[in-house]
């Protein structure tokens, strides 16, 4: 298995004395969990066609792009800080939001992906003077 599919799958964790596990791994071993593996797959997957892995103030994460239903169009990033994914708006220029983190870490890219639709569409409805619908 080449390395850019071995860092595609959910599943991948690694014994301590080097040994790769791609499906189940015994339970009976210390193992650590290659952090992003599912990332890759899951940003091809599920995110924007325009996703690209990207590295912005030493923090590697998913830039990516959409129009809300009201055709305001953001561009977001999706990082991990060590502990939680944090999403940081890049686009528009929303005053003291935009490079800040939109809302409290989540657990996953997937969850940080969702929220930041839904917080963009929040925005959005506020920003035209009308309640959130979130």
């Amino acid at each position: 298995m080449n390395l850019m599919r071995l860092q595609e799958r959910h599943d991948v964790t690694v014994g301590r004395e080097g040994e790769i596990f791609t499906g189940d791994a015994p339970p009976d071993q210390p193992l650590s969990r290659v952090q992003g593996a599912g990332e890759a797959w899951h940003a091809a997957s599920h995110m924007p066609r325009n996703t690209v892995f990207v590295e912005r103030a030493g923090a590697p994460g998913w830039m990516y792009s959409f129009q809300t239903s009201r055709g305001r169009a953001y561009t977001l990033f999706a990082y991990f800080d060590g502990s939680d994914y944090q999403v940081s708006v890049l686009a528009p220029e929303l005053g003291g939001i935009t490079g800040a983190p939109v809302f409290p870490g989540v657990a996953s890219l997937e969850e940080a992906y969702a929220k930041s639709v839904i917080w963009a569409a929040g925005m959005d409805a506020v920003l035209a003077g009308r309640p959130s619908p979130c």
